[in-house]
């Protein structure tokens, strides 16, 4: 695992989104990230998973105080150190560096990195380890790939003819479950979205239009009456989203 993102992160640069095939995603989970940020106003902040450090940075300049990224990739830090000023800080490690920090963060913010984790019990002890040096009353920022979400995402593109989403052999996507009991007790979550609209017309809707063919127009229209003839009452457009974004408070 660590051998295949040393090559990621050596491919990628200085580049401003890390790997994925939807770019856009990054852009939607800033949008998240930016909103809480600028709602709860941190005074300090630690991204763990930072990469190459250019989104880290980009969230430094609306915290009023120090920033704190880590990385185990050797590579993703070297070029993260790059950006260092008076404010904003690097350091290689991981969950377990986190937990053990001799200091306290107003904000704790990770993004795709628990799924790199191999099992459901690893990535629920790298949530305790984010909550250790997270503030009571602190802000824990989490982005991730939703397990539930792509199984409902998949069962929704079944009714409709097309085939599952596979996953990718070096992700382990997020129990929903084992999320809110590893915050159980401990934290309070403050807004949840899984992105379902981009997931929707992007995974299920486009590649109807595709199939159909003909007129864009004529297929779009088709193909919205068959979505909306399949989806059952009660069903939620962000259910169908294959990510996970939440905000949680810290209780104690």
């Amino acid at each position: 695992m660590k051998e295949f993102w040393e090559a990621e992160h050596a491919r990628i640069g200085r580049g401003p989104v890390p790997v994925d095939s939807d770019p856009y995603l990054y852009r939607l989970e800033d949008s998240f990230i930016v909103r809480q940020i600028e709602r709860f106003r941190p005074r300090s902040l630690l991204d763990v998973g930072c990469g190459n450090g250019r989104r880290t940075a980009r969230f430094a300049e609306l915290v009023g105080g120090p920033v704190l990224g880590i990385d185990y990739s050797p590579t993703a830090i070297r070029y993260a150190k790059e950006l260092e000023d008076r404010q904003l800080r690097f350091r290689l490690g991981d969950f377990e560096t986190a937990r053990k920090l001799r200091r306290t963060f107003d904000c704790v913010l990770t993004c795709r990195a628990l799924i790199n984790l191999p099992d459901t019990i690893r990535q629920a002890r790298a949530i305790e380890a984010l909550m250790r040096p997270l503030r009571r009353g602190g802000l824990l920022l989490i982005m991730e790939a939703s397990l539930q979400g792509q199984e409902r995402l998949n069962g929704l593109r079944g009714r409709l003819g097309l085939p599952p989403i596979g996953s990718v052999w070096h992700n382990a996507l997020l129990d929903e479950n084992a999320v809110a009991r590893a915050l159980d007790g401990s934290a309070e979550v403050l807004e949840r979205t899984r992105f379902g609209l981009h997931y929707v017309l992007t995974r299920v809707l486009l590649p109807l239009v595709k199939r159909h063919g003909g007129g864009l127009e004529d297929a779009t229209f088709r193909c919205s009456a068959e979505l909306q003839e399949v989806l059952r009452a009660g069903e939620g457009i962000d259910e169908f989203g294959r990510h996970l974004a939440m905000a949680a408070r810290k209780n104690s």
